[in-house]
């Protein structure tokens, strides 16, 4: 599990040892999100956010209970492939830079192609049960290796317990931080903030 050597890394390390500049910006339109979301999915996903709240939950309950209905939700509206656990490794020589070679799966990812896992990734999804910090390293790690692997000029990250959402974007040498987290108690802006980043990377494709 490669990519989880990186989680101890702090944000200068981070930069120094990806060669990033990592900056904070503003990344989506302020949107309401997915119209066609139902009060009934918000419901839902109230009730089972207070079930994480009440007991202490660990990585892959909360991410069967908030994450993976919120993203089954954006693929069904966007048209997107999800994917859970997915391997994807990288040898030693292809990244002789970093000083832990890129390897291990992915806790979630969302592909433009809806049957098979190919380019273009359009985001990695990184669970982390509480400190969404804990998950910075990981997540800048899966996102250089899907510019390395599927050679993309960027792609998206997102941290989330479940609750709280951060989304990442990298290009070229930059990292960028969404300037600030959405919240799951209002599901239609996080599955607003990747229907943005779907139709991106549907008009790079030129679809």
């Amino acid at each position: 599990m490669s990519y989880s050597e990186y989680k101890d890394y702090g944000k200068t390390q981070l930069a120094k040892i990806f060669n990033l500049t990592i900056t904070v910006s503003h990344l989506f339109p302020k949107s309401k999100g997915n119209e066609d979301t139902s009060p009934e999915f918000q419901h839902k996903i109230d009730s089972l956010a207070k079930r994480t709240r009440i007991a202490h939950t660990n990585e892959a309950t909360r991410l069967g209970l908030l994450v993976s209905p919120t993203l089954v939700e954006a693929s069904v509206a966007y048209n997107l492939g999800l994917f859970f656990e997915q391997p994807v490794d990288l040898a030693a020589d292809a990244t002789p830079e970093l000083p832990h070679q890129l390897n291990g799966a992915w806790d979630c990812v969302l592909t433009l192609d809806v049957l098979d896992f190919c380019s273009p990734i359009i985001s990695v999804v990184e669970v982390k049960p509480n400190q969404l910090s804990d998950g910075l390293g990981q997540c800048i790690a899966e996102m250089y290796a899907t510019r390395k692997k599927y050679e993309q000029e960027k792609v998206y990250g997102i941290i989330t317990d479940g609750e709280e959402w951060e989304f990442l974007f990298l290009e070229g040498n930059q990292l960028l931080i969404h300037s600030r987290n959405c919240h799951i108690s209002n599901v239609t802006e996080i599955l607003g903030n990747i229907g943005n980043i779907a139709q991106e990377f549907v008009n790079s494709e030129g679809k």
